[in-house]
């Protein structure tokens, strides 16, 4: 394009354009329509694999006083361990409101996190009596990458977050014979 009919206007919220024909004209467009276009394009797609799975587990709250697997609510402060109160087990910051354990697995959630017992520690001992004494707690709890909104538990220790499936809480390669073998699809007519 010639110089002389390329001329920019001192806004940076225009330019000039030209057609096939030579013809220059004025394209005004603006920096936030372009970024909320490109923002509205991203997120209009984005599913997860584990949107489409029907969650199997049973989630119970834990009631003050009782045990769920390993869980346990004492006076409202939930910890994971078999020695339960003993000075090694951490309590674990969730949100009581909304915290559950999948039944007949080590697998928790609340609205904030997916919990997993990462590192077990187990010890024991012999008390001043003579009397043994052993009990296992874990020191991280936190299943890393699980948003718990798209927590699904499919069975067998199994369970999927996003884009990404856990055995046991640890993370693996995303199988679908695994999830077909453990879990029911959502019917999409739904």
């Amino acid at each position: 394009m010639p110089p002389d009919r390329a001329k920019i206007i001192g806004l940076s919220r225009h330019r000039l354009s030209t057609d096939g024909d030579g013809v220059t004209t004025l394209v005004a467009f603006s920096r936030l329509t372009v970024i909320f276009i490109i923002v509205i394009v991203l997120f209009a797609g984005c599913t997860y694999r584990s949107d489409s799975i029907v969650d199997n587990g049973v989630w119970l709250p834990v009631e003050n006083g009782e045990s769920v697997g390993s869980y346990t609510n004492l006076e409202g402060h939930i910890y994971w361990g078999t020695a339960v109160g003993d000075f090694s087990c951490d309590e674990i910051d969730v949100d009581l409101a909304s915290f559950r354990v999948c039944s007949e697995t080590e697998y928790a959630k609340d609205k904030r996190h997916v919990y997993y017992p990462q590192r077990i520690i187990c010890y024991d001992g012999i008390d001043e009596d003579g009397n043994g004494f052993g009990g296992t707690y874990a020191e991280e709890m936190i299943l890393k990458g699980a948003n718990p909104n798209h927590f699904r538990y499919l069975g067998n220790g199994y369970a999927v977050a996003g884009n990404r499936m856990y055995l046991n809480g640890e993370t693996i390669e995303w199988n679908d014979s695994i999830v077909q073998q453990n879990s029911s699809v959502l019917n999409n007519n739904n």
